[in-house]
């Protein structure tokens, strides 16, 4: 079938209700929920990795006759805020596009032209060993599963752990960058009062002399630059 690439990127960049959770890592999968798809095995999955402190949020793009089913396993489970139907999609394109991952974890499939469009929307790729990993051959952002709930557990338990430690690297970089800056304007903040200590004394001693000064526009000017500085500091 012939998919419009230019089509898929236009209708990728239109407004959309965003779920995601930005905070953890996002896996969305657009199918019809019936048994091909696997969903029921993702979810025994999810729930295992849950349990274990691997934590993700699963956002499942379709509808079908499982649906019920489905998420009455995801309630039984205690997973249904991590694990979230969203229905199916007039436009789907921009849920593919802001997840960090594509999955399509089925038991069995086909070529699976939705792969193509996660492809033109340079989505990483996850998917089960099957018939479709022809589609993503020569596709470098992928992965293949071994198509069993062990196989998926490990491929994805090896990528939320990767995302929980680059997340813990950028934490200690931003709470370094945090107390180089309190540094530099408590350093400024001390400059600039002992400045302002000096400024008075000088002021003291000319009214003590009977000068006639008039200070307050220098001292106003002078605090907007204090205010300038930390304003280009943070």
């Amino acid at each position: 079938n012939y998919i419009d690439y230019n089509r898929v990127i236009e209708k990728s960049n239109e407004k959309f209700d965003n779920p995601f959770n930005y905070n953890s890592i996002n896996f969305v999968t657009s199918c019809r929920l019936v048994e091909q798809k696997a969903l029921d095995r993702f979810i025994k999955v999810h729930k295992k990795l849950e349990d274990n402190g691997f934590h993700s949020m699963v956002y499942v793009l379709g509808e079908g006759p499982l649906e019920e089913e489905l998420k009455n396993q995801v309630k039984m489970y205690n997973v249904n805020d991590s694990f979230i139907f969203l229905g199916a999609k007039t436009n789907p394109y921009p849920y593919i596009k802001n997840a960090d991952y594509f999955c399509l974890f089925s038991y069995y499939e086909g070529y699976g032209m939705v792969l193509e469009e996660a492809k033109i929307l340079n989505k990483r790729i996850l998917i089960t060993d099957t018939a479709a990993k022809e589609c993503i051959e020569n596709y470098k952002d992928s992965m293949v599963f071994d198509n069993n709930e062990n196989g998926i557990y490990n491929g994805l338990k090896e990528i939320i752990g990767g995302n929980n430690i680059r997340k813990n690297q950028e934490t200690k970089t931003n709470n370094r960058e945090t107390l180089i800056n309190q540094d530099k304007i408590k350093t400024n903040y001390g400059n600039d009062y002992a400045e302002e200590d000096r400024n008075i004394e000088k002021t003291n001693e000319h009214k003590a002399n009977g000068e006639n000064v008039n200070n307050v526009e220098n001292i106003k000017e002078h605090y907007e630059k204090i205010i300038e500085g930390i304003i280009s500091i943070l």
